[in-house]
């Protein structure tokens, strides 16, 4: 026989990661067997591979021997790739910043040739190859920032923390009287502010 295979695709991701492969040969007599190898031996005898799995990341190859009725065997070999997950973790410089002046500087460890989507409360801000962002001026309450990694065969992982903006305190000062003689004027000042909520 004239063996051949093909895949579903030749590069996965590791999540996930199902491979089907088929057997395209051609044969001149009827088929008597067909068996599929990896580097440790033998993983399946039937016509289809179908559904296969790898535990871990790396290049993989994959060889059938097809048998026909008289005993010939054709043989071929695929490469293929099981792809790793990008880490989607990040830092904040501070989680828990005033409504006036806030500033979040976020940052990720460094992953050449990905791409990663920040986002606020499900709304894209940033798409770049940087491994920080910053957002400011944010409204007081809590934000849901997101970020989303992908690879450039298309594996990606994401992870999310909550920052929160204070409102701002609103300043007043009270005094006992306003208007005082000057020789005798001793003011009294009291905090009279209301804290953020």
């Amino acid at each position: 026989p004239l063996a051949g295979i093909s895949v579903n695709s030749d590069t996965h991701c590791l999540n996930g990661n199902r491979f089907d492969f088929e057997n395209t040969s051609r044969y001149s007599r009827p088929v008597s067997g067909t068996e599929w190898f990896n580097e440790t031996g033998l993983i399946g005898n039937s016509f289809n591979l179908y559904g296969y799995s790898f535990p871990d990341t790396g290049t993989y190859r994959i060889r059938m021997l097809s048998t026909d009725a008289e005993g010939c065997i054709g043989s071929d070999t695929i490469r293929i790739v099981v792809a790793p997950h990008p880490v989607s973790d990040f830092s904040v410089n501070d989680s828990l910043q005033c409504f006036n002046k806030n500033r979040f500087v976020f940052k990720t460890g460094i992953s050449e040739g990905v791409l990663k989507d920040w986002r606020r409360n499900d709304t894209l801000f940033q798409t770049s190859m940087s491994d920080s962002a910053v957002v400011a001026g944010l409204g007081s309450g809590q934000h849901i920032i997101s970020l989303i990694k992908r690879s450039a065969v298309g594996c990606s992982d994401s992870s999310s923390s909550a920052i929160r903006v204070l409102n701002a305190p609103q300043a007043l000062i009270g005094t006992d009287r306003d208007t005082q003689c000057f020789d005798t004027h001793a003011f009294t000042f009291r905090n009279l502010s209301v804290a953020a909520g």
